[in-house]
């Protein structure tokens, strides 16, 4: 460094470097020592200010995209666990939609947080909540407007009618609909039973509205089919064949109940 004149590009160019050699997850004192001259701060104090801030920022943003699972745990606990998850994991990107659910594989590894192992997959609710708010919101069909589209065979044949893409859908071991509700005052925790008691979870953006809906083997089956892009056609026909080797519920029943949470567009 110099004490030559710079002009205002000069110094917003310095500044955005500086910035950019800080905010790099594996910088070093030597990364910044030459951008810091007198002061208050030497450059490894500085660099030390500014982790322990980003860490703060990241542990408050952590807490606060997960309110449900917090007043299950507790603020003070989920903010420790919270504060070793971003010493050892930052994220890779500005945006942070991927950062939050990686917190919940964290949790599952994390020593002290092994008595809880159900609030991992709070936490996958919760993160896929927030990051289905943000997909394009989808306009069901509903089962009576499909009655008279099928039964000209248009949908079908034209493989017209599709699974919206606005979902997430993940199955887990515990009952997390049932803590969910708990947790948002519907439900008493002391009536779930946890043993035994897996459930399939279905995250969905309807016209702007999110839902959290259980959703039987059969459904989950459903979707998880991978056909022609989101069509149904190819997925009833894989389906069939399953339901009559495994004893399923009938497709009509699965279909029905699927319309009714809004999964599939046309």
């Amino acid at each position: 460094m110099t004490d030559e004149f710079r002009s205002p590009y000069d110094l917003a160019s310095l500044q955005k470097d500086f910035t950019k050699r800080l905010s790099n997850p594996s910088c070093e004192e030597s990364d910044i020592e030459d951008y810091i001259q007198g002061g208050l701060f030497e450059p490894s104090e500085r660099l030390q200010i500014h982790q322990n801030n980003v860490h703060l920022s990241l542990v408050d943003t952590i807490v606060s995209s997960f309110p449900v699972t917090s007043s299950m745990t507790g603020d003070d606990f989920i903010r420790a666990v919270a504060r070793e998850f971003v010493k050892t994991e930052l994220p890779s990107a500005p945006m942070l939609s991927a950062y939050a659910p990686r917190f919940a594989d964290f949790w599952l590894g994390f020593d002290k947080a092994q008595d809880y192992p159900f609030i991992a997959d709070m936490l996958r609710a919760e993160a896929a909540i927030d990051y289905v708010q943000e997909m394009p919101e989808s306009i069901p069909i509903s089962p009576v407007e499909w009655q008279k589209l099928s039964q000209s065979k248009i949908l079908l044949e034209n493989n017209s009618l599709k699974i919206t893409k606005s979902k997430i859908a993940f199955c887990s071991r515990w009952p997390i609909i049932d803590m969910w509700l708990a947790a948002t005052g519907q439900l008493d925790f002391d009536g779930i039973e946890m043993a035994d008691n897996p459930q399939n979870i279905l995250v969905i953006n309807v016209e702007g509205d999110v839902f959290l809906h259980s959703l039987s083997q059969s459904e989950y089956d459903f979707l998880s089919y991978k056909g022609e892009e989101n069509g149904v056609e190819q997925r009833c026909e894989i389906y069939l064949k399953n339901a009559e080797e495994f004893g399923k519920d009938s497709l009509g029943s699965v279909m029905a109940s699927l319309f009714e949470k809004g999964i599939f567009i046309y």
